[in-house]
């Protein structure tokens, strides 16, 4: 779990799939286990967000209860 108390946090504008998102929060954390952490700030944003993690095994799909 990443905590926004361990370091400053700054102000940014990435350009992602061609998209400028102005503004963008960012903290960088020392010792994480991914390069980057899209928070729900970010994430809600969008209806959806797919991470493609290059693994062997097929998708996990949620299944209603």
């Amino acid at each position: 779990m990443a905590s926004s108390s361990l370091s400053p946090s700054t102000e940014v504008s990435p350009i992602l799939n061609g998209k400028i998102y102005s503004n963008v929060r960012l903290s960088v954390l020392p010792g994480l286990c991914t390069d980057v952490i899209l928070g729900q700030e970010f994430q809600q944003q969008h209806a959806s967000t797919t991470l493609k993690y290059g693994g062997q095994l097929p998708r996990c799909v949620d299944q209603p209860l």
